[in-house]
């Protein structure tokens, strides 16, 4: 799922795409955003997280996008730890 987020991500915002779930939350208002961190701490964090998939699914058919300028490259200027190969 965090791939297919990513790969969304980088069809909504070709020439500055987020390279990490947590940069394209913040470019989403919420519900859309709450979900894509909850699935951030699914996947890295140290607790038990329970995620819903189907949360995440609902919350795509309504947010807004709050901003897609450059800005988002100073804020999260680390490369991806998982490069696409």
């Amino acid at each position: 799922m965090r791939q297919a987020m990513l790969e969304w991500g980088r069809l909504q915002w070709p020439a500055n795409a987020p390279r990490s779930i947590g940069a394209l939350a913040r470019r989403v208002s919420a519900p859309l955003a709450d979900e894509l961190s909850r699935l951030s701490r699914a996947a890295y964090g140290g607790d038990a997280v329970s995620w819903d998939g189907q949360a995440l699914a609902k919350s795509l058919r309504s947010f807004a996008v709050l901003d897609d300028s450059d800005e988002d490259t100073a804020r999260d200027p680390l490369p991806p730890l998982m490069p696409q190969t």
